[in-house]
């Protein structure tokens, strides 16, 4: 299937290696935005690693025992494992970029006349699952997220790959079942006994010029662990996967460095606090049984892997560009299938049952949705009312809102028939027009880079009538 390929697949080769009938069209934007050769970006999602990061990061690997074998990996071998069910890619920013690589190394697998669907048809199962993984908590330095909508692949044969953003370790998983984290939510309305939960928290956790919420940490790691202890039974294929390390410098006033990426011994902070933060989690998981994958030694010594700007410069230094780090990460997880002793589904097996796809077209939750989003918006239709000479603007149709009693969460049973097509994504006749893929990936990076930027000055301050966090961490 992939005779053609002049570079190793999962490093770029499978946009133009592939031959054969089971090729997905290249001709189309899903397959546009997985070009290597587009330099530099139009953005994937991720940015587009330039020829010699790549091969920076290449040239690390060789130092594996297990290079030959990755150079050799093949969609097709990571395709047995996912066929028939669906695998929930969970976390940050940098897990987002880890599934628009799954994306592209997966490009002849997945529907692409379907582009990306909702988890469920039903509005009410949206919401709730966004809620869930929705955080009123901001980071260590005072970081706020505007969560993406979640979202899916349809794979040919049956099954998904599914991205579910939550950047926070206390919206995961709650011991109040009144106010269930997200995996909670996944398992009681969409998720099946076979599906996989490959997750990651901690980023927004510490920063290296900020160090560590020590407290809340470890009560979400211990959350997620009590969580996996009662539902494994069910629901036994859950993986960890540790934070990758950040190449961020700091300045003695704890100010970040932008201008370059350094190694971890040059940064000016303690070169070992990345390696703390996955200690502890693998300490408290590990005493839950939880399956631990630690891609953080390796990831330490790549700070060229990180992602540059188009006009040169060093956008930051915590996200890495494709093909790289992230690439190298899905082989580390089709190990750690191998080794926690995930399997194939059998032959015979049934093949998991889709609900219909209804598109996800805008990576912006509706009104209603997250108490941020709402209140930046409205920040921001004050601004631009109060700009001098504005020009008019055209009058926009009324949002529709969902009844009321659509908060209320359907049984399981019921989501799964497919019929309620949610208006906050249609397609159809009279909705918006569909943003271009180049656009959702744009409005993502410039959402990232935003984020990364955010000092703690900028911390949203409290209003009044504003929803406390969800989960509040126990003090440390």
């Amino acid at each position: 299937m992939y005779s053609n390929a002049d570079r190793p697949l999962l490093f770029g080769g499978v946009h133009g290696g592939c031959t054969g009938s089971r090729c997905q069209p290249r001709g189309d934007e899903w397959s546009e935005i997985c070009n290597p050769e587009q330099q530099p970006p139009p953005f994937r999602g991720y940015a587009v690693c330039k020829a010699g990061q790549t091969e920076a990061v290449m040239q690390r690997l060789k130092q594996e025992p297990d290079f030959a074998t990755l150079s050799n990996f093949t969609p097709c071998a990571l395709y047995k494992y996912l066929k028939g069910r669906t695998l929930w890619v969970m976390g940050d920013s940098l897990m987002r970029n880890y599934y628009y690589a799954l994306r592209c190394f997966m490009l002849d697998f997945w529907n692409h006349s379907l582009g990306e669907c909702a988890p469920n048809p039903r509005t009410a199962v949206q919401r709730a699952i966004y809620r869930a993984a929705d955080t009123n908590i901001s980071s260590s330095m005072g970081s706020r997220a505007v969560t993406d909508v979640p979202k899916c692949l349809y794979l040919l044969d049956g099954g998904r790959i599914c991205w579910v953003q939550s950047v926070r370790g206390e919206e995961f998983a709650a011991p109040d079942q009144q106010n269930p984290g997200v995996l909670q939510v996944l398992q009681n309305t969409v998720a099946s006994s076979d599906d996989i939960f490959y997750l990651n928290f901690g980023r927004w956790h510490y920063t290296n010029c900020y160090g560590l919420q020590d407290g809340p940490y470890r009560q979400s790691l211990n959350e997620l662990g009590a969580l996996y202890q009662r539902t494994k039974a069910q629901f036994p294929n859950m993986i960890f996967k540790t934070i990758s390390a950040d190449h961020t410098a700091c300045r003695p006033s704890a100010a970040l460095v932008k201008e370059q990426c350094l190694p971890s011994e040059q940064g000016s902070y303690p070169p070992m606090l990345g390696r703390r933060v996955v200690s502890i989690a693998e300490e408290i998981l590990g005493r839950y049984g939880v399956p631990i994958l630690d891609t953080y030694n390796v990831t330490r010594e790549v700070h060229l892997g990180h992602i540059l700007l188009p006009e040169g410069g060093v956008q930051d230094c915590t996200h890495y560009c494709s093909p790289g780090v992230p690439e190298w990460e899905i082989w580390h997880m089709y190990k750690a299938f191998r080794k926690f002793g995930i399997t194939p589904l059998q032959p015979g097996a049934a093949v998991q049952e889709l609900p219909a796809c209804t598109a996800v077209t805008d990576i912006r939750p509706p009104p209603g949705w997250s108490y941020y989003f709402d209140e930046v918006s409205r920040n921001k239709s004050r601004a631009a009312n109060n700009k001098p000479h504005q020009q008019p603007k055209q009058p926009q149709q009324p949002q529709k809102r969902q009844p009321h009693a659509q908060d209320q969460l359907p049984a399981k049973q019921q989501q799964q028939q497919p019929g309620t097509v949610s208006r906050v994504h249609s397609t159809a006749p009279g909705a918006p027009s569909k943003p271009s893929i180049k656009q959702q990936q744009q409005q993502q990076q410039q959402q990232q880079q935003q984020q990364q930027q955010q000092s703690s000055k900028d911390a949203v301050q409290s209003k009044q009538g504003q929803p406390a966090a969800k989960k509040k961490p126990a003090p440390s």
